[in-house]
């Protein structure tokens, strides 16, 4: 029983090492906690404006009907009601010093390295058009999820950047916690979707509120475990 104890103990202390090693810089960054457990942070004025404009104009001759993981396998992506959104990713070839600097600096406010992220995706929801809430983990049971792990491990954090804000709506919901984020251009929502020993966190499920009036804009990059190809 003392055995048990001590070992709780080391394990808790090794745990709230691991959090406050990943927790964002607030000297260098604008850092509001918005939750602890999960660990839900929002980085004010994280990007210029203007490029955040620039960023929105590049992708939109791009965009398309958003997809979500096909967790049959016989698909990377596949069209879902749950999911109404417009989107498209920036593979390499695309990338300019804008976005260049974008990975940089997500990379410095994880502390992860650069390699470790996704191809920068950008949405674009219109009026009605929402994201219902979801996990952004993969799910291991399924022959979809095993095939997405193949290319960099498990989704340890998601950062999403708003480009546009609309007038009305498209907050970001966390129903579990009761959390609702409204968008605001230049922000960063940061979330973790693992804890820190690597464990999916249940808590994260999360979903984007339908836009009211006018568009909003995102930029999300998805931290992997390891490097992403």
């Amino acid at each position: 029983m003392i055995f048990y104890s001590y070992f709780l103990s080391f394990f808790i202390f090794l745990a709230q090492i691991l959090a406050n090693s990943r927790k964002p810089d607030s000297e260098i960054f604008q850092v509001k906690i918005l939750s602890e457990n999960p660990e839900i942070y929002l980085v004010e004025n994280f990007f210029p404006i203007e490029y955040c404009d620039h960023i929105r104009d590049k992708a939109l001759p791009y965009l398309k009907r958003s997809s979500v993981v096909d967790n049959s396998g016989r698909s990377f992506g596949i069209i879902h009601e749950g999911r109404t959104s417009s989107s498209m990713h920036f593979p390499p070839y695309m990338r300019d010093p804008i976005l260049d600097a974008l990975e940089k600096k997500i990379a410095r406010l994880t502390k992860t390295d650069k390699k470790n992220g996704e191809w920068v995706q950008v949405m674009r929801y219109k009026i009605k058009e929402e994201y219902l809430p979801h996990y952004d983990f993969f799910d291991p049971q399924t022959e979809g999820g095993r095939r997405t792990l193949l290319r960099g491990g498990q989704r340890i954090a998601t950062c999403i950047l708003y480009l546009q804000e609309p007038n009305k709506g498209g907050e970001t919901i966390f129903p579990f916690m009761l959390l609702s984020i409204p968008p605001k251009k230049g922000n960063l929502l940061l979330f973790y979707n693992c804890t820190p020993d690597d464990q999916v966190d249940f808590l994260t499920f999360h979903g984007s509120a339908p836009v009211e009036e006018g568009e909003k804009w995102i930029a999300t990059r998805w931290i992997r475990q390891q490097e992403f190809h």
